[in-house]
């Protein structure tokens, strides 16, 4: 299963949700896809520093995938999904996505052949009702909510408050010791 993002800071609700992936025995694996340039332009952290602090989530099932960091550019999920398929025909690739992507879904370039070629599964997060509009996609249920966003880590870590509830120790500590998000 592919997990895109743009992981600034990577925290506890990405690794749960992976997690829950592997516990559900949806996917064999999760491969956390981050993005060299976000694909709305939002202003995201050098990609050394996200993939160091993205590498405090790897575990035997957990990966890093860091195909579209490679591309150098603009990564879209289409592209990336059809890269591994063909790269890969005998897997089959499946797509998480949270609810709080649920909105500007339509947005993403050829959604539709997404949701024609490919599995997406919604995981429910706090603060972002599973307002499915689009019948192909698969909600998750049973699964750890997930309370915390990299917006609200950012903000947080820029007021000096504290963050160490929503994070990996290890992510944490990395971002003390660079003082990432300290304008």
């Amino acid at each position: 299963m592919l997990f895109g993002g743009s992981f600034d800071p990577p925290h506890l609700g990405h690794q749960i949700m992976a997690q829950e992936i592997i516990r559900k025995k949806i996917a064999d694996e999760v491969w956390l896809v981050p993005c060299y340039k976000h694909p709305f332009d939002k202003k995201i952290s050098p990609v050394k520093e996200r993939l160091e602090m993205l590498n405090f989530l790897v575990s035997d099932k957990i990966k890093i995938c860091d195909y579209e960091i490679k591309k150098n550019g603009t990564s879209f999920t289409i592209d990336t999904l059809n890269y591994f398929s063909q790269k890969m025909p005998d897997n089959k690739f499946l797509l998480l996505i949270g609810s709080d992507q649920l909105e500007s879904f339509n947005k993403w370039k050829d959604y539709q052949d997404i949701l024609k070629n490919y599995q997406v599964f919604v995981y429910p997060r706090i603060g972002y009702p599973v307002n499915i509009k689009y019948k192909e996609m698969i909600i998750l249920s049973g699964v750890k909510e997930v309370p915390v966003s990299s917006t609200e880590i950012r903000q947080s870590v820029a007021k000096k408050e504290n963050v160490g509830k929503m994070l990996n120790n290890k992510v944490e500590k990395y971002i003390k010791n660079y003082s990432l998000y300290i304008n």
